[in-house]
C-alpha cells in the first residue's frame, strides 16, 4: 500500500567513485553556492581555494579562469579598466575593484597566486555553473564575468548553446586529466534562481546547463555530477527553504544540501570528522561574556576535545581552532 504520509519528494543520490579526503587540497569555483559550500570546507578546515575571481556565474568565464590558473598567467596593469572612479577586471567581481590602479591589480594577483598555488596541489575540483546567459563586450568580443553596472550598450547579452559549452569543457578536461590523471572533479548547477529577466529564460538556461552537463559527463565518466538543483527544486520545493529574497537558499537549506554533499563526496574518515568537529564549530559560536571558572572549565574541555581530535585526525588543519581557544585563556 503506498504511504500517504510522505509529503516531498526526496532526491535520491549516487555517491561519487572518487572521495574528498581530509587532506585533499581543493579548488573551488563558480557561482555563490561555490562559495556556501567552499566556506564551509574552510571552515571543517580543508585546504579549499574559493572563486579566486570572486563569484563567477556562466560556464565560459568560469572555464576561462581555470584556463588562466593551468597557465600560471598572470594578470596585467592593461587587462583593467577605469570607471565610476575606481578600477575593474572584466573578469572579476567588483569585490576586487579599487581607487587605485596598483592597488587593484596587487589584490587581483595575490588571491590568483594562492589559487595558482593549491591547483599545482589539487586533489579535488569543484565547479558551480549558475547561468548559460553572457554577456559579450562589443568593443572585442569578450565575454565577461561581471558587467560592473556599466551601460546596456556596450554588451551583447546571449544565451550559449550546448555545443559550445561541451565543446569548451571536453578541450579542457582533455589536457587537464592527461596533467592530473586522479583529479576528483565535480560539477553541480547552482541552486539559485536567476530571475532578473523572467522565469522561463532561467528554466531555458538551466535546461541548456544540465544537458550540457549531461554530455560533458558521457564523454568523461571520471566526472561526479552532485543534484544541487534538483535537491532545491524537488526536494526543498518550498519557500520557507529561501531567503528573504525568495532567490537564494537559507541556512536551513544550505545546511541540508551541505549533509547531502558530505554523505555523497567524502570518505568515511573525512564523514567521521566533520561529524566530530561540528561540536568543536558550535563552541566557538558561544558568546563568551564573563572569563570566570565556569567559561575557563569550557574553554579547558574544548582544547581537549581539540587534543583527541588532533590524535584521531592528524592530518587536519585545526589551528585556527586551537589558536581561538587559547586566546580566550589569556
Amino acid at each position: 500500500m503506498k504511504d500517504e504520509n510522505i509529503f516531498r519528494t526526496v532526491i535520491k543520490i549516487n555517491e561519487s567513485a572518487k572521495k574528498i579526503k581530509i587532506s585533499d587540497y581543493i579548488l573551488c569555483v563558480g557561482s555563490c553556492f561555490a562559495e556556501n559550500i567552499g566556506k564551509r570546507l574552510n571552515d571543517y578546515c580543508f585546504e579549499c581555494c574559493i572563486n579566486p575571481c570572486g563569484p563567477v556565474f556562466n560556464p565560459i568565464s568560469l572555464i576561462n579562469i581555470l584556463k588562466r590558473i593551468k597557465e600560471n598567467k598572470s594578470f596585467t596593469k592593461n587587462e583593467l579598466f577605469f570607471a565610476d572612479g575606481m578600477w575593474h577586471s572584466w573578469d572579476h567581481h567588483s569585490r576586487f575593484s579599487n581607487e587605485s590602479k596598483e592597488s587593484c591589480l596587487k589584490i587581483i594577483n595575490q588571491k590568483y597566486k594562492d589559487a595558482c598555488e593549491i591547483y599545482r596541489k589539487c586533489n579535488t575540483l569543484i565547479l558551480t555553473m549558475g547561468t548559460a546567459f553572457v554577456y559579450r563586450l562589443k568593443s572585442n568580443n569578450k565575454i565577461v564575468s561581471n558587467c560592473h553596472k556599466q551601460p546596456h550598450n556596450i554588451f551583447i547579452r546571449e544565451c550559449l548553446t550546448i555545443k559550445e559549452i561541451v565543446d569548451e569543457y571536453s578541450n579542457f578536461f582533455n589536457k587537464i586529466f592527461k596533467e592530473k590523471p586522479a583529479l576528483n572533479c565535480i560539477i553541480t548547477i547552482s541552486p539559485v534562481r536567476h530571475l532578473r529577466d523572467n522565469s522561463h529564460e532561467n528554466f531555458i538556461s538551466k535546461s541548456i546547463l544540465a544537458c550540457a552537463i549531461e554530455e560533458i559527463l558521457k564523454m568523461f565518466p571520471i566526472l561526479y555530477y552532485f543534484p544541487t538543483y534538483e535537491i532545491m527544486m524537488d526536494d526543498l520545493r518550498d519557500y520557507r527553504f529561501y531567503d528573504k529574497d525568495m532567490v537564494h537558499p537559507n541556512e536551513i537549506a544550505l545546511d541540508y544540501i551541505w549533509n547531502k554533499f558530505v554523505d555523497a563526496c567524502f570518505d568515511d574518515k573525512a564523514k567521521n570528522f566533520v561529524l566530530e568537529y561540528s561540536n568543536i564549530l558550535s563552541a566557538m559560536e558561544h558568546n563568551i561574556l564573563h572569563k570566570n571558572e565556569s567559561s575557563k572549565k569550557f574553554i579547558i574541555s574544548q582544547l581537549a576535545k581539540l587534543r583527541e581530535i588532533k590524535k584521531q585526525y592528524p592530518e587536519a588543519k585545526i589551528k585556527k581552532a586551537e589558536k581561538y581557544f587559547k586566546e580566550l585563556l589569556r
